[in-house]
């Protein structure tokens, strides 16, 4: 039983048409054989190219439009989207929006901002240029400045953090903390509720400045440690 139990192998289920349409149309767009902006070549044409009908090329620009590669226009065609953080954010906003169920927390938002702010001070302090100090001193003033609203405070704060990421010179800081911006936006519009927040917040601001301008990658590290910290309390 065993002998003839090895003689079957598990069947491998073939991709379907519409899947490898879309896998081949996403590899000439990432690999930019079609630009940002380009108009894609109909359905009719692509059908003729890859040799298979309207409704697989159809399903194909659907498929690459949930992916955010493509936007299909009524009458007009599919035309290559613009690289966006937004189908990111979105995708990142209805995960947390699970938090209730047990799935997301806040300990995984925290534990994310330090793995990827901590990383990213120490960065910014080695790669900043004067334009960033400048921003950043000037978001400082701000923060310090009284009567902001409570939504205005909390829009600073996030813009000093953007700040920092821009400083750090690698780009793919900014798209990662502007995909989970409404999340910290919310954590911050709760945070400004506290007693003291804004003092505190303002303190471990300045320490991150004052390390960045310093030039030290250790104490921009701690610093930004520290301010998460305070946040996590």
């Amino acid at each position: 039983m065993v002998g003839r139990d090895a003689a079957y192998a598990p069947l491998t289920r073939e991709p379907k048409l519409a899947d490898r349409v879309t896998q081949q149309l996403q590899a000439l767009i990432t690999g930019r054989k079609f630009q940002p902006g380009d108009r894609l070549p109909s359905e009719r044409e692509l059908g003729e190219r890859f040799g298979v009908s309207r409704t697989v090329i159809r399903e194909a620009f659907r498929a690459l439009s949930t992916k955010g590669l493509v936007e299909v226009r009524d009458g007009a065609g599919a035309f290559v989207r613009s690289p966006s953080v937004n189908l990111l954010s979105e995708l990142l906003g209805i995960c947390v929006s699970h938090m209730e169920t047990g799935d997301v927390t806040w300990s995984h938002v925290l534990e994310m901002r330090r793995i990827l702010e901590i990383e990213m001070a120490g960065l910014a302090a080695q790669r900043r240029g004067e334009a960033d100090l400048t921003k950043l001193d000037r978001l400082l003033a701000l923060m310090a400045r009284p009567g902001s609203t409570r939504d205005e405070w909390a829009k600073i704060d996030y813009d000093f953090h953007d700040a920092v990421a821009v400083a750090s010179r690698n780009p793919l800081f900014p798209i990662v903390l502007r995909s989970i911006s409404e999340v910290l936006m919310h954590a911050r519009l709760l945070g400004v509720r506290l007693p003291d927040y804004q003092t505190k917040a303002l303190h471990h601001h300045r320490n991150i400045f004052t390390a960045l301008h310093a030039g030290s990658s250790a104490k921009a590290r701690k610093a930004m440690e520290n301010h998460l910290h305070e946040a996590e309390e």
